[in-house]
């Protein structure tokens, strides 16, 4: 992002991947400075507007975030993730239906592209968590099952899976989720993540939940000393 900057400074999407990567050091404050410089020069940028949605997020702004990330799905029909990430947003307003309305609209943009490519992992994982928000669990059960089979090994997608085990109840499976997958993640940036993450919720009161966090809580100071 700098190199791309002392080239062009005002390149709004380069300013917005450099808050990104500031947010995710925790350096919330020169995130914001940058995400709003980045806006100014392009308010019509997926790239701007979902990485701007993204630090709201961390930071709890979940009015914003929904704006931001709004008008990302806007500038891109193809994009999965934005529409993923709103429902935590609404879940976290109280706005039960636009929960459900986001997670149909996930997973119809899921289909589509597995329609063109059933491999695709990204389309996968999004229709499992789109899934679990309708309540269709067997469904996620088994996406979760082909994107697994797909990608073994990424700890996104243990994640996001525990995450859908998460929110579908069972609780045993999204804790094993989360125990295979935590030790593997950037621990900085998925220590202040988690916390948000409205998805884990039906989590927060189990003690081997809270140990999880507590041990990513450590690794993160660590890399941060």
């Amino acid at each position: 992002a700098e190199r791309a900057l002392s080239l062009n400074p005002d390149l709004a999407e380069a300013l917005a991947a450099k808050a990104f990567v500031l947010a995710g050091l925790g350096r919330f404050e020169e995130a914001f400075e940058l995400h709003d410089r980045s806006l100014q020069l392009d308010p019509n940028s997926y790239d701007v507007r979902f990485l701007y949605g993204r630090t709201c997020f961390q930071t709890g702004r979940h009015a914003d975030a929904i704006v931001h990330w709004e008008r990302a799905a806007e500038l891109s029909e193809a994009d999965m993730a934005a529409t993923s990430h709103i429902a935590m947003c609404y879940r976290a307003t109280g706005q039960h239906e636009k929960v459900l309305d986001t997670a149909r609209r996930t997973l119809v943009r899921a289909q589509r592209v597995l329609s063109e490519n059933s491999s695709d992992s990204y389309a996968l994982i999004s229709g499992v968590n789109a899934l679990a928000k309708l309540g269709e669990a067997e469904r996620a059960r088994q996406w979760a099952v082909r994107v697994k089979a797909v990608d073994p090994d990424d700890p996104s997608i243990d994640y996001n899976i525990a995450c859908a085990m998460a929110l579908l109840g069972e609780t045993e499976a999204a804790l094993d989720a989360l125990e295979a997958c935590l030790p593997r993640v950037d621990a900085v940036t998925f220590s202040v993540w988690i916390k948000q993450d409205t998805d884990l919720d039906p989590l927060r009161g189990e003690p081997r939940f809270q140990r999880l966090v507590r041990e990513l809580d450590a690794r993160a100071a660590d890399a941060e000393s």
